[in-house]
């Protein structure tokens, strides 16, 4: 009696260990997607266990399914021998059965050899920079002038030539910046986003056009939920959207910081809202069949860059699925028509913010992870999320055109330019005091090279962290007296991303002294002509949802911050520089314009009017003391300090964007930072799964 009690304490035993493998084989395919490590597993349950009949039999079947999963004909001779080893398992034999006659028909259909992915450019002449195709991907929508515009993605002249762009919105501040516009799943319905300084909203309209609908929920977006937070999107009847934002019951009106964001449905038939997700979550995409969301979620951030995870949520509620594993900047999930793949954009450098990678992922219909299907090297890179998956199984990307920038210099008033640093991303160009050699930001760090071009010399920033000047608004500014060079830079690591602090070094390098401890971000410093005071803009927070920039003074040997903007005052993100007198500081206004404000507090007034706004415009005051120089529009411009008409000063480089730009210590002398104007092309991926008879 002892001997058999003692037996059936062992078998007991073994039989519990034999399903607690299994538990965890099972959890490690289905949950977390670890193909390998649950065929290792099985394997080991079959060879252990195999009189364990129940349990071997189930885990026969799974490695099956696993081998099946991953396109390996092994998945064949374990369904055979679950069948012909444990026909007593009835249910296992029966599943094993019906997919081993499927498997063996595989081969007939399907070609389990991928191809190479090609790539073919879509010429749109009037080059709109974005655009999400529809779901059968002859058309794309995209946003341009206010309005939103559809325009056919083959026209009749040629298959690479789009056809005539139609306007299916009156101008109404339509903003499709970074491809967060959405088509419903049956093309009838294109859900957009407006913006215009306080009024961020959505609209739904008739793809054929018509009066849009404003979708009557509180936005609340700051930050990053200027661009990629925006993301939109429809079910297959456009009865439901899903939009990221932060608390929609809060006040917008009193919201003074910015908040992290969630996930939200809203249903066009009786207006109810679900909140679906945790926060920092957004990109929502619905499944085919609308039963499931992809989106994305930030876990933290690594070299101040976002870190990105895929998951997918069903829209009822529920547990949601990671089906990524952490991947730097993982952005902009897109389904594949029969809804198995789920495909990300990618960084491939963590150092680059640029999206050059696809990323495709297999899951079940539960949106469980299956296996990782490929990782695909985009031909060029790209900002914006992808343009959508279309049923013939093409992946539309913007893709931006290759774009040159150097450091340039020309005789002052104008002339012909010549290039005086190597091909690459050279900005930020600085004079010395003798005028012989021009300080520039390349690739993080800052480097010094003779006025005609020559030999490149490293200023080294000399610290026990890492130290990068930032771009834009990095600087790149040497004192009145010549010895000291300021810059706005940041240390990588930080959990609640970048900081940017002003700091000053030794003009031939060394270690920096940190004049400002930012809460947020201090850009764009300069010194006072007496070089006693430096004046710069930081990221003050945000109002009704918006970012709100203001201009601070800090004594140049650090101390006090002392903010003489106010919230009319309307400071841009962009370039600011103190009078020659050191009594009034110029900026660029949001209301497109060049203001000059009291040092020492009072009211701003306008100097001039600009074209248009960027954060890579600059303001540098002449030597003469009389006029000032600036960017606007791609040009540099000359104004009196007094005001009155701009004078272009030219470079010779029509087609050319220029933008950071200094005067020589003599005065003869302009150096500058030009690239080739920014834009992109619609590409469309196609051959990248297996091919099918």
């Amino acid at each position: 009696m002892i001997w058999c009690l003692g037996a059936m304490i062992i078998v007991n035993g073994q039989e519990q260990q034999a399903g607690e493998l299994l538990s965890k084989a099972v959890y490690e395919e289905e949950v977390n997607g670890e193909l390998d490590e649950a065929i290792k597993t099985y394997q080991l349950i079959i060879k252990q266990y195999p009189d364990n009949r129940k349990v071997a039999a189930e885990a026969l079947l799974h490695l099956g399914i696993c081998y099946e999963k991953k396109g390996m004909q092994e998945a064949g001779p374990a369904y055979k021998q679950l069948i012909e080893d444990y026909p007593d398992q009835k249910k296992e034999v029966t599943t094993a059965k019906e997919r081993l006659s499927k498997f063996i028909k595989l081969p007939e259909k399907t070609s389990l050899t991928a191809l190479k992915p090609t790539f073919r450019k879509i010429s749109i002449p009037t080059k709109p920079d974005n655009g999400v195709l529809s779901p059968d991907g002859e058309n794309l929508a995209f946003t341009s002038e206010g309005s939103v515009w559809i325009v056919p993605v083959q026209g009749k002249v040629q298959p690479d030539l789009a056809g005539e762009p139609h306007r299916i919105t009156e101008p109404m501040e339509a903003s499709n910046y970074a491809n967060t516009l959405t088509w419903s799943g049956d093309g009838k319905w294109i859900a957009f986003n407006t913006f215009d300084n306080d009024n961020d909203a959505i609209y739904i309209v008739s793809s054929t056009g018509g009066e849009p609908k404003k979708i009557p929920v509180n936005i609340i977006r700051s930050g990053d939920g200027r661009m990629y937070g925006k993301r939109l999107s429809l079910s297959y009847d456009g009865k439901l959207l899903a939009f990221s934002s932060s608390d929609i019951n809060l006040d917008k009106a009193t919201l003074e910081k910015e908040l992290p964001r969630s996930i939200y449905t809203y249903s066009m038939d009786d207006g109810t809202i679900t909140h679906l997700t945790e926060d920092n979550t957004g990109q929502p995409a619905f499944s085919p069949d609308g039963k499931m969301i992809a989106y994305v979620k930030n876990i933290r951030f690594d070299e101040g860059y976002p870190v990105n995870e895929g998951w997918v949520i069903p829209v009822k509620g529920g547990p949601p699925n990671r089906i990524t594993n952490p991947a730097i900047h993982v952005k902009g999930p897109i389904w594949s028509p029969d809804g198995r793949m789920i495909a990300f954009t990618r960084r491939k450098n963590p150092e680059h913010s640029d999206l050059n990678q696809v990323v495709i992922v297999s899951v079940s219909e539960y949106g469980k992870l299956l296996n990782i299907q490929k990782t695909i090297n985009l031909p060029q890179y790209t900002y914006l999320l992808p343009a959508g998956w279309s049923l013939n199984n093409t992946i539309g990307f913007h893709l931006v055109n290759p774009r040159f920038q150097a450091i340039y210099t020309v005789p002052f008033p104008g002339g012909k330019a010549t290039q005086v640093t190597p091909d690459g991303w050279a900005n930020n160009p600085c004079w010395s005091e003798d005028g012989k050699r021009i300080l520039y930001r390349w690739e993080d760090v800052i480097r010094s090279i003779p006025e005609k071009g020559g030999e490149i010399s490293a200023i080294p920033i000399e610290s026990d962290k890492r130290t990068y000047e930032v771009l834009p608004g990095g600087g790149n500014h040497i004192s009145p007296d010549g010895r000291s060079l300021l810059f706005a830079g940041y240390s990588p690591g930080q959990e609640k991303g970048i900081h940017v602090h002003l700091m000053i070094m030794p003009v031939e390098g060394g270690e920096p002294s940190v004049i400002t401890q930012s809460p947020t971000q201090d850009r764009y410093p300069c010194w006072s002509p007496d070089g006693k005071s430096i004046a710069f803009i930081r990221n003050h927070g945000t109002s009704k949802g918006n970012i709100v920039i203001h201009i601070f003074t800090v004594p140049a040997g650090g101390g006090d911050v002392k903010q003489i903007t106010s919230a009319q005052d309307s400071v841009s993100y962009s370039s600011v520089k103190y009078t020659p007198d050191g009594n009034h500081i110029a900026y660029f206004s949001k209301d497109k314009s060049i203001k000059l404000i009291p040092v020492h507090g009072g009211e701003s007034r306008e100097l001039i009017k600009v074209e248009s706004l960027d954060s890579h415009n600059e303001i540098i005051m002449l030597r003469d003391g009389k006029h000032m120089a600036y960017t606007s529009d791609g040009k540099i411009w000359m104004v009196p300090l007094t005001g009155g008409e701009p004078i272009q000063i030219e470079t010779g480089l029509s087609d050319w964007f220029h933008s950071q730009i200094d005067q020589s210590p003599d005065g003869k002398t302009i150096a500058f930072t030009a690239f080739t104007r920014w834009d992109s092309d619609l590409w469309l991926m196609e051959n990248f799964l297996p091919a099918t008879k």
